[in-house]
């Protein structure tokens, strides 16, 4: 391969690279809406699109946001968004839950994936019928 064919085809890899990663880093995270009754937040199923895995729910009375996760099987997860270690507010992503501050990472289902952190995440009991989802607070 010559030079100048070297250059080119790296050149594409590496825009490709690093366009897909901005994609991804672009994805927009989702808020949830929902009510409350008594010790429950009530969020519809229909705040999940098909392609959607997980909606985040702002609830003035906690620390930080409750990421609530869609699981096969029609369960669900739902997390406390603040970290263990030193309490900073974890970013979403697909699978994995990570902390700016200082580098912690967790599970989908809340438990520590690398240090500092070594304690799981805040979970709260989930229930469900067909139409909603029920957090109890």
């Amino acid at each position: 391969m010559y030079r100048k064919e070297f250059i080119k085809t790296v050149s594409l890899l590496t825009i490709g690279t690093i366009s897909g990663s901005l994609l991804n880093g672009c994805a927009v995270i989702k808020y949830a809406q929902y009510s409350i009754d008594g010790n429950k937040l009530v969020i519809k199923k229909s705040e999940f699109s098909d392609m959607q895995k997980f909606v985040l729910l702002n609830v003035s009375n906690l620390p930080a946001a409750i990421y609530l996760r869609r699981n096969e099987n029609d369960a669900f997860t739902a997390l406390l968004t603040q970290c263990t270690h030193k309490g900073c507010e974890v970013d979403p992503d697909y699978d994995m839950l990570s902390c700016p501050c200082h580098g912690s990472k967790y599970s989908s289902a809340g438990e520590v994936i690398s240090p500092p952190a070594t304690e799981p995440l805040k979970k709260f009991d989930v229930l469900t019928d067909s139409e909603n989802i029920y957090i109890i607070i």
